[in-house]
């Protein structure tokens, strides 16, 4: 039983990664872009310097 779990977990594992995205320009409106071009993905933050101006 425990291989047939072990077969079936590998078989149905997804991958996880993690992207950070830099950008001198527009840099939260590629990045909202970029989270719906792919399936499962979101903007868990943002987070920027000083001079930075934030969408509502």
């Amino acid at each position: 039983m425990a291989g047939v779990l072990a077969s079936w977990r590998k078989e149905h594992a997804m991958a996880k990664n993690a992207v950070c995205l830099w950008y001198d320009k527009n840099a939260e409106a590629a990045v909202r872009f970029h989270a719906q071009t792919f399936p499962d993905s979101a903007v868990l933050a943002v987070r920027c310097g000083p001079d930075c101006h934030l969408s509502s």
